[in-house]
């Protein structure tokens, strides 16, 4: 835990909330609000992956849905790294393939 100092105009937090009428109650009323805002950064935070584990799911995830009865080419280009622009580009094609031979 650290201890931090602020400057806050009184009038606008009491503008915010009319029960801001002094230093203890803004005190508490702001400590409240970095501690729901810390807590949302964390969850935040806990929810997002970063770059290498979401192209390691894409490339599962492609490989598993995209690689059944599908020609030996596309599976090849499944079983390597591909760019977002790629994998778009190779689900572009199955979609066509999909509309055009049923």
């Amino acid at each position: 835990m650290c201890t931090v100092s602020i400057n806050i105009d009184e009038a606008t937090m009491r503008q915010i909330n009319p029960n801001l009428t002094s230093r203890e109650s803004i005190g508490h009323w702001l400590q409240h609000q970095v501690d729901l805002m810390l807590e949302e950064m964390v969850a935040d935070d806990a929810e997002t992956m970063d770059a290498e584990e979401l192209h390691v799911m894409l490339h599962k995830t492609a490989g598993k849905e995209y690689a059944c009865g599908r020609t030996e080419s596309r599976q090849h280009l499944l079983e390597r790294d591909m760019t977002p622009e790629h994998l778009y580009s190779l689900i572009a094609e199955e979609i066509d393939d999909i509309y055009a031979n049923g």
